[in-house]
């Protein structure tokens, strides 16, 4: 529904509005506009305009950057690395961004209701479960993954949505200059023809065998082509949500008092399909409300005096909350199905509202939901059934258990995998069952005889494993590789001497010899490769990079050739299709976008430098430099 509300805005001016107040700031293209003191509030260490950033927020979002990386590396990390790696400044850099854009925003009134962020948060993706719907084990397992409180989130997707209303004008409204589009088009769409042959190797030169002298210095010089890869023996547990989940019981009681709390999430407000007109002027708004009035369809009346087409006028089906402008909120739940309102002003213009459609409010029964609630409260609970696990099952392991003695104390599996590759690949190169990258990371992040952290696999749950075995890469005995050193080294010696020969044969073709009887000669095959782009967009047969380039760089009639595995290819630009964006409206369509998102980029950041020069941004470098641990006067310098 913002969307369609946005279209009628930027249609209407808003475009034009936020060019008016980018100028006003008569800033652009200048970089952060920060001041710098040692001193001030403790509690705070940047302020934008009048909006403190305080110290804890600060603080705790460097924690949940703090606890992905200990994800990531898999051990712990000093504050030293912390600043030598810029998580700090990055943390800081991007509070402030946001901050900027919300003070903007607010400066220019826009604001988000209660109800539109209940209805966000409820259709974003990232909260849905496997039915489609709102899922709030999904919605709490991401805040508890990330580290949030359930307010401290919802005020940062309160953000979130604030700083999509201030930016949608230049995101969604910005037109590339079609000059450009069309140079950029010419440029990636232009397509050409070669004729291609492709000759083995094998064909264009004999090689004979190399001595043995010659294929231990080769497998020397070439040791990395026939070393063993690393791999790793080692003992895994995991602990998994669904390993407990028939274990939970839920009381009747506990899902009636859930369903009760959570009645508002069942319940679909009344909905309103709504169509809008907007208008300039009080009297284009009075002459439209006349004609509606006498019985002038709404779409023509839209068209004849707004110049809006019947698509730009529907607003959608909406609750009261999701018009963001009360005054047109009020109006449009007052009026009667297939009523018509009095013009309403707004700074945004006048608007004429119709009532097409009223779906009153709905309730889901308790009895719809009950295995849902059922399910959610079940999954809640394993969560922290297994959270207590864990600490008992590190608690097991402090004590002095192994780690096989410590799932054996909590009945959890342990799985013993053997000779696996950074690849999660065996001896035979196939892929080991039951193992996920995230594992064969932690595992060759872990040394010999350790264990590794608990790491929390999300929706997976918990896993640790014990390092059994490590060997590392070694060479195969030449004795063992014998073969494959000698069929390797033939294959490097054919293809140098073919490729030699193939410089050769692209003289002969460019002197006139006929690049079919070449191929007869050397037992090549021949084809056309038809119509392709230089990135090589339509070719049906794979050509080396090489030769695509070089096609691209050549004149009619030349010829050009690279190696392809065991095999020299050779092309002859034959034609050259030169690209139209009139008749390839689509891939022009493309560019051009791209283009737009390009220049949208760019006129966002101007703004926001913009915004910082006007509002102001001091960094308390004090508060920034104190210990993260250190809380109002503490030490601490590890985590």
């Amino acid at each position: 529904m913002y969307g369609k509300f946005r279209k009628a805005m930027i249609s209407l001016g808003a475009k034009v509005l936020i060019i008016l107040l980018v100028l006003s700031f008569a800033v652009w293209g200048i970089g952060d506009h920060l001041s710098f003191t040692g001193d001030g509030n403790a509690n705070t260490v940047a302020t934008v305009g009048e909006r403190e950033i305080s110290r804890r927020d600060y603080v705790s979002e460097v924690q949940r950057q703090i606890s992905r990386l200990r994800r990531a590396l898999g051990t712990d990390v000093t504050e030293d690395q912390l600043r030598a790696m810029g998580v700090t400044r990055r943390v800081l850099d991007g509070m402030i961004s946001q901050a900027v854009f919300v003070e903007g925003a607010r400066d220019m009134g826009l604001i988000v209701g209660e109800d539109t962020l209940a209805q966000e948060i409820r259709i974003d993706q990232r909260f849905r479960g496997a039915s489609g719907q709102f899922d709030r084990t999904q919605f709490n397992r991401i805040l508890y993954d990330n580290g949030y409180q359930e307010g401290v989130f919802i005020n940062l997707f309160r953000s979130d949505l604030i700083r999509s209303q201030l930016l949608s004008g230049i995101i969604n409204g910005q037109i590339a200059p079609k000059s450009l589009t069309n140079a950029i088009h010419s440029y990636r769409m232009e397509r050409r023809i070669a004729d291609v042959i492709s000759i083995p190797n094998r064909n264009l030169g004999v090689v004979s065998q190399p001595p043995d002298g010659e294929l231990a210095k080769y497998h020397k010089d070439n040791a990395a082509r026939f070393t063993a890869p690393e791999n790793r023996d080692f003992s895994l547990v995991r602990l998994q949500i669904k390993d407990v989940l028939d274990e939970i019981e839920v009381a009747e009681d506990k899902i009636r008092e859930t369903y009760q709390d959570r009645l508002d999430e069942f319940t679909v407000p009344e909905l309103r399909a709504i169509k809008q007109i907007l208008l300039n002027s009080k009297a284009e708004a009075e002459k439209a409300h006349r004609a509606l009035s006498a019985g002038t369809d709404f779409n023509k009346v839209a068209a004849d005096i707004a110049k809006m087409d019947a698509e730009a006028t529907d607003l959608g089906e909406v609750s009261r909350g999701q018009l963001p402008i009360p005054a047109l909120a009020d109006a449009a739940f007052e009026l009667a199905a297939s009523a018509v309102s009095q013009p309403i002003a707004s700074d945004l213009g006048w608007h004429i509202l119709k009532v097409t459609k009223i779906s009153a409010t709905q309730t889901r029964t308790y009895d719809e939901v009950k295995a849902q609630i059922k399910k959610e409260i079940a999954s809640e609970e394993a969560v922290d059934v297994l959270f207590k696990l864990a600490n008992n099952f590190e608690d097991s392991l402090g004590g002095g258990d192994t780690l096989d003695e410590a799932a054996r104390k909590l009945n959890f599996k342990v799985t013993k995998f053997t000779k696996t590759n950074r690849a999660g690949t065996g001896e035979l190169g196939t892929p080991v069952a039951g193992l996920d990258p995230e594992v064969v990371r932690v595992a060759f992040e872990t040394g010999e005889n350790n264990d590794s952290p608990l790491i929390d696999s999300g929706e997976n749950g918990y896993f640790m494993l014990h390092m059994d075995k490590v060997t590392p890469p070694t060479l195969r005995p030449l004795k063992t590789v014998r073969s494959q050193v000698r069929d390797a080294m033939m294959r490097d010696r054919r293809a140098e001497v073919a490729g030699r020969r193939a410089d050769g044969l692209v003289k002969d073709i460019q002197a006139g010899k006929d690049l079919a009887e070449v191929a007869k000669k050397f037992g090549g095959t021949q084809w056309t490769a038809k119509a392709f782009t230089r990135t090589g967009q339509g070719l049906e047969k794979r050509l080396p990079g090489a030769v695509v380039a070089a096609v691209f760089a050549q004149r009619l009639g030349q010829a050009s050739t690279a190696g392809a595995g065991e095999s020299q290819i050779i092309a002859v630009l034959k034609h050259i299709e030169r690209a139209n964006p009139l008749a390839d409206k689509e891939s022009a369509e493309q560019i051009r976008t791209q283009l737009n998102q390009g220049i949208g980029n760019d006129l966002t950041a101007q703004l926001a430098a913009a915004m910082r020069a006007k509002f102001g941004v001091t960094v308390n470098q004090a508060a920034l430099d104190a210990p993260l641990r250190s809380g109002r006067g503490g030490a601490g310098n590890g985590y």
